[in-house]
């Protein structure tokens, strides 16, 4: 054992075993603590500590984490088991984004990093995923690849990020730029995209990013009093799905004219995608992000036989596949990440995009509380986040 490593004193320990929800966070966690009655368990181990090696891999950078929020994607782990690439491990690092200061530099790292730097390291794929290393900890190792630097001003400059802010750089507003770009990709000026979900933060960032590029947006909320709140908001055009197929594609043709919308973005599920689908053109494209429809609706979609004959084109969208992550070259990956920070960088300083603002901070000790919490603010995670820290000041 090499004495000389870096300690991990905050490592959550993920014990993984499909299939099986957390209930009752309060009886799964006591105190910080690995319970082995449970058949999914999340917590601080006394007797775990992740090692780090003595000497930084070469082409990385060691970060010092501060600050991570909990993201839908670390409950749906902790619930679900999650991703594929994580449900053979015995054992991970849970925590999909984080910000942090670089803590030391490996050799070969040719960039402009330093030291001391403020940085979002992108954690999700190589990390996380391929290495089971996410952000609940307080040290990790990154490739350079995937480290970007936060603005190098005081907290008084009208460019800073806040630690809140950069720890969600990632996941939400990349998806929303990729999906954004990816459907208006074969909209002509005037035409118009469908949107389900707009209360989503993801669905938010949409709405953002559409003012800023000056495109035609059609809300698609699913209550009458969410109509009330997004006209409030400014959206221009909100239509709500509770109607009829028939009722529905009629109130959006109204708007676009007898042809129907260019494209669609879809994060609902089920009929709202077969109400999507009868209102674009021939020949337009729906993409589906997410199914919020979730086990009412046994997670499937919906789409008539009359829209597959027009030829609409329905396909999953994933950040994953729009990065390239599993087939693009390393250089090609990191011009697609670096053009999705710049544009979030960018969009966030013009006061287009609105990230939730945080819920509570809680540290590692005090995990238990944070997941109770997440548990009672479920259908608001669009509004407040909860953030996990190494120490309070």
């Amino acid at each position: 054992m090499d004495d000389n490593r870096i300690k991990n004193p905050a490592v959550i320990r993920f014990n993984h075993s499909p299939g099986v929800e957390i209930i009752d966070t309060k009886e799964e966690l006591t105190g910080c603590y690995v319970n082995p009655k449970f058949p999914r368990n999340v917590g601080l181990h006394p007797d775990y500590v992740s090692q780090l090696p003595s000497v930084v891999p070469l082409g990385h950078v060691r970060v010092r984490l501060t600050t991570r929020p909990i993201q839908h994607v670390d409950m749906k782990i902790i619930r679900t088991g999650g991703y594929k690439e994580l449900r053979s491990r015995d054992y991970f690092t849970i925590g999909a984004e984080g910000v942090g200061i670089i803590h030391e530099i490996g050799e070969d790292v040719k960039g402009e990093l330093r030291q001391n730097q403020r940085v979002m390291p992108v954690l999700f794929w190589d990390n996380l995923l391929k290495k089971g290393a996410g952000s609940w900890q307080f040290y990790v190792d990154v490739a350079e690849e995937n480290v970007f630097p936060l603005p190098d001003v005081s907290k008084e400059s009208a460019d800073y990020v806040p630690d809140e802010v950069a720890a969600q750089f990632v996941i939400t507003p990349w998806t929303a730029l990729g999906l954004f770009h990816t459907a208006v990709a074969g909209i002509p000026e005037g035409g118009f995209l469908l949107l389900s979900a707009p209360s989503s933060t993801i669905g938010r960032h949409v709405l953002g990013i559409s003012k800023s590029k000056n495109i035609n947006v059609i809300a698609v909320v699913r209550k009458d009093e969410q109509k009330i709140l997004f006209t409030e908001m400014g959206v221009e055009h909100v239509i709500c799905a509770n109607s009829s197929k028939e009722v529905f594609a009629e109130q959006v043709k109204k708007l676009t004219g007898e042809g129907g919308a260019h494209a669609a973005i879809d994060g609902v599920g089920a009929e709202t995608t077969m109400k999507l689908g009868a209102c674009l053109r021939d020949e337009g494209e729906l993409l589906i992000v997410d199914n919020a429809a979730g086990t009412d609706s046994d997670d499937h979609v919906k789409i008539s036989l009359s829209d597959l004959k027009r030829k609409i084109q329905v396909k999953w969208w994933t950040l994953t596949d729009y990065v390239k992550i599993r087939i693009g070259k390393k250089d090609e990956i990191r011009e697609t990440m670096t053009k999705l920070y710049n544009e979030t960088l960018n969009l966030y300083k013009e006061k287009y995009l609105i990230f939730p603002t945080h819920e509570k901070i809680f540290t590692f000790d005090e995990l238990a509380e944070a997941l109770d919490l997440i548990g009672e603010i479920r259908n608001d995670f669009h509004k407040c986040k909860v953030l996990l820290v190494n120490h309070k000041e």
